[in-house]
């Protein structure tokens, strides 16, 4: 029987079985390859017993890629089955179908990579297209078909170096208004994801001093659509003192809040380090 592959709006969750991720790092697609082949694939696996399909998403992109910082959201659900015409919403088929599996396809945009892989994989590959030659594929009659999908959406590498930033967000609320060098300060923030898709995306504590800003802490960030959540960071304390910012004396810092680094023009809530 032919192996196809079709795409879908939705199916029942419990038929997402893995999540396969097209991730794009500095411009070019992230490939892995796993240390028992030669092929290339695209990062992804299998859902583990109480994950999400997002979460499943998430860990794959990190355990196969070593991507730290990420966006990453939900393109469709794709089946492959053999001699398929069609599968239904609810997860009902043809007769003449045999359903393999379900999964969910993602499109990830990387901002930063550990240097070590702490998986299977032996190594990653950064690649301006994706490979003509089926042979280089592991998945030859499904991974081609997973990029045109995604540029059907409206994904390609131009796309989403340029998407927009997908968190609005509230500026930073600090614990205390000054602190002392080598004291740690407490940060609520603020976010709204304004799109249609939950979003995995690292969210920094900017700090300023002068002209340049820095990044004083991070964290990964996961929110449903329009979802409103609220976000607790701890700065560590050598973050104001002198060796951190070069030998200057912070005696005030600029807080802001972002997915991004701020640009030169923006403000940020002002903490002042008592020297």
């Amino acid at each position: 029987m032919a192996l196809k592959v079709s795409f879908q709006e939705k199916v029942q969750d419990d038929l997402l079985r893995f999540a396969v991720i097209i991730a794009v790092y500095n411009g070019q697609f992230i490939f892995c390859r796993h240390r028992k082949r030669n092929t290339l694939e695209i990062p992804g696996g299998h859902r583990e017993e109480g994950e999400t399909i997002h979460e499943t998403a998430a860990r794959e992109l990190y355990e196969e890629t070593g991507a730290l910082e990420f966006w990453l959201r939900p393109i469709s659900v794709y089946c492959v089955t053999e001699g398929a015409d069609h599968l239904f919403a609810d997860g009902s088929h043809t007769d003449d179908a045999c359903v393999s599996a379900c999964g969910m396809l993602y499109i990830a945009r990387v901002y930063t990579l550990e240097e070590e892989l702490h998986s299977e994989i032996a190594e990653i590959y950064l690649r301006d297209q994706f490979p003509e030659d089926p042979d280089a594929l592991t998945y030859p009659l499904i991974q081609p078909l997973l990029i045109e999908e995604a540029e059907k959406c409206g994904w390609n590498l131009k796309t989403v170096e340029q998407e927009k930033e997908p968190f609005r967000y509230i500026d930073a609320i600090p614990s205390q208004e000054c602190v002392l060098p080598g004291q740690n300060l407490n940060v609520l923030g603020g976010l709204i994801n304004r799109t249609e898709a939950p979003v995995t995306a690292p969210v920094h504590v900017w700090g300023r001093i002068g002209d340049d800003w820095k990044s004083l802490t991070s964290l990964t960030v996961t929110a449903r659509p329009g979802e409103h959540r609220h976000v607790y960071f701890t700065i560590p304390g050598d973050r104001f003192t002198s060796s951190f910012w070069q030998g200057k004396t912070p005696e005030d810092v600029e807080l802001r809040i972002s997915h991004r680094m701020p640009e030169a023009d923006e403000k940020g809530k002002l903490i002042f380090v008592e020297i």
